[in-house]
């Protein structure tokens, strides 16, 4: 049986095909913007069937604190994708939700 688990707000822009084509042609000195060692870095999640680029934020955290992380992914999406238009709206909120094996 499978028991749907929430991980966790996560703030990110799904990932287009012409967003997708981009990210394909990113210079490998970029990479380090998805270095989960970095605490600033990117990762690419599946949320409902769609992968979403963005980052995981805390469960409460301040809506304040939300804008400054849209506007972070923001300016690293224009670094690494600069042909990529990006409006402040492609960036939204999301909940993770893990599917896990329950045993009865």
């Amino acid at each position: 049986m499978k028991d749907e688990s929430g991980e966790g707000p996560f703030v990110g822009v799904k990932i287009t095909s012409a967003l997708q084509r981009q990210l394909d042609e990113c210079s490998s000195t970029h990479k380090r913007y998805f270095d989960r060692s970095e605490p600033q870095s990117l990762e690419i999640v599946t949320i409902d069937g769609e992968e979403v680029m963005g980052r995981a934020v805390e469960q409460g955290a301040p809506v304040d604190s939300l804008d400054d992380v849209a506007r972070n992914i923001r300016s690293i999406l224009l670094i690494i994708c600069p042909q990529y238009a990006i409006g402040e709206s492609k960036i939204k909120l999301y909940v993770q939700r893990g599917v896990r094996e329950v045993w009865a």
